[in-house]
């Protein structure tokens, strides 16, 4: 409500605003109670009241990772680009949960960081919304099955989310690492640049005049500055 001035202290009229306008949001109080009347969302949540259906996103949560990880180099997060910052938290949890499987601290060959997760989602996917929001790993990317991919709950033609890929790619991944013995067992592991080579598989050689996964893995730990490169093993 504003007032029509102050020749007219009883006077009063409702701002005409077009659709959006700031009237617009403010949050419909929930219905049944009073309580909408002094606390907000949150604070009704915590008393166990739910906000009512539709209400204002106002008093919700910032939109946002948890944690970010920040910009990789040449895949840009402003405008347009926003979307490549939205499954940070999921290569966060990811990264971690991997490490803790297998006992990885920084500095192992085999460790893989936040940063490293995101810039390789963006080597596969990152110039592809589409691709990003299904299979940002291209985890079980068309023409590329391999029968192997079924026993880390993958199939052909599976039709992928963020957590399948990360899931699937990280499995996939490790299983390319993993040196394995006559009888099948694991007797070693590769480097991370090695598993990464063996996971892109791609036997071109490109303009440059090195092979195309050589090249796929320096784009991805070049990237983040952590050592990693091609010839690294």
């Amino acid at each position: 409500m504003s007032w029509t001035g102050e020749a007219d202290e009883n006077g009063w009229s409702m701002p005409t605003t077009t659709p959006g306008g700031v009237l617009d949001a403010l949050p419909a109080p929930y219905p049944g109670t009073a309580l909408s009347l002094v606390m907000n969302d949150q604070q009704l949540a915590d008393a166990g009241v739910a906000p009512a259906a539709g209400a204002s996103a106002q008093n919700a949560s910032p939109a946002g990772p948890r944690h970010p990880i920040g910009e990789i180099p040449g895949y840009p997060e402003t405008g347009k680009g926003a979307w490549r910052s939205e499954l940070d938290d999921q290569f966060t949890d990811a990264a971690g949960k991997y490490n803790g499987t297998y006992g990885y601290k920084p500095g192992d060959p085999q460790y893989i960081s936040p940063e490293m997760m995101k810039s390789w989602a963006m080597q596969e996917s990152g110039g592809d919304r589409r691709a990003f929001e299904s299979d940002p790993l291209q985890a079980n990317k068309a023409g590329d099955w391999d029968s192997r991919k079924a026993d880390y709950g993958m199939s052909q033609g599976q039709a992928m989310t963020p957590q399948t890929s990360i899931d699937g790619g990280l499995d996939w991944l490790h299983y390319k690492a993993t040196i394995h013995g006559n009888d099948g067992g694991p007797v070693g592991y590769r480097s991370l640049p090695e598993a990464l080579r063996r996971y892109n598989a791609n036997p071109a050689i490109d303009p440059n005049g090195l092979p195309h996964k050589d090249n796929y893995v320096n784009s991805i730990l070049g990237r983040i500055g952590n050592g990693h490169g091609a010839s690294g093993q």
